[in-house]
């Protein structure tokens, strides 16, 4: 009887992990998300680079701009080729600046669903959505707390996610406390550096190209 008490007591007593909870709250609120929007950017040499922006709306609408390294011709002013990608209800709009196309029944006619993120959340580059790998991290890893910060003018708490203990930060997000919605993420994948910046959280919408709305 002694002893079961005893363990139950220490059982009792055993501290939860730091930040379990808070990035666990945060991922159930990305994955009932339903519109977002993501600007993302690349560290090229000290230098932070657009790399895409994103507006997703649920089930099956997204609009995206990323840029390219196109011929010299095919540039813009900054140096840099824009291309805009919208899907919207079915049909695919795409242009590269100059004027749109557009194909019909897109998600008939063009291999493989489009998978817009719903119900995982914002996608990183290279490591898969934001939380993917969080099941492996509460297992194995280390969350760590850190500052607080403003962003997107909401308040929020830095939190470093590794994947194992005693190993770098795979990637740091900051949550606001008051949604769970990150508003942040700065990650290292397959040798670079990318930030995220996460806004509209369920008021981003989609349109189709004004041009062709007329």
């Amino acid at each position: 009887m002694t002893m079961l008490a005893g363990t139950l007591a220490c059982t009792k007593l055993a501290p939860p992990k730091p930040g379990v909870k808070e990035l666990q709250s945060s991922r159930e609120a990305v994955r009932a998300a339903w519109s977002w929007q993501e600007d993302a950017s690349v560290n090229e040499s000290g230098r932070w680079t657009p790399l895409f922006l994103s507006k997703v709306e649920c089930l099956s609408r997204r609009d995206m701009m990323w840029t390219m390294r196109p011929v010299k011709e095919e540039l813009d002013s900054q140096g840099r080729m824009i291309v805009h990608e919208i899907w919207f209800d079915g049909t695919w709009y795409t242009s590269d600046g100059r004027y749109w196309e557009t194909l019909k029944d897109a998600d008939k006619k063009i291999p493989g669903k489009l998978n817009i993120g719903c119900g995982e959340g914002p996608a990183r580059v290279w490591d898969g959505s934001l939380y993917s790998e969080l099941d492996e991290v509460i297992r194995k890893g280390a969350i760590v707390p850190g500052e607080k910060m403003t962003a997107n003018g909401f308040d929020c708490t830095w939190f470093d996610v590794s994947l194992s203990v005693g190993e770098p930060p795979r990637y740091t997000v900051c949550i606001n406390a008051a949604s769970n919605l990150p508003q942040v993420v700065r990650s290292r994948e397959n040798g670079h550096e990318y930030t995220y910046t996460l806004s509209q959280w369920n008021t981003a919408s989609v349109g189709v190209p004004p041009e062709l709305s007329r």
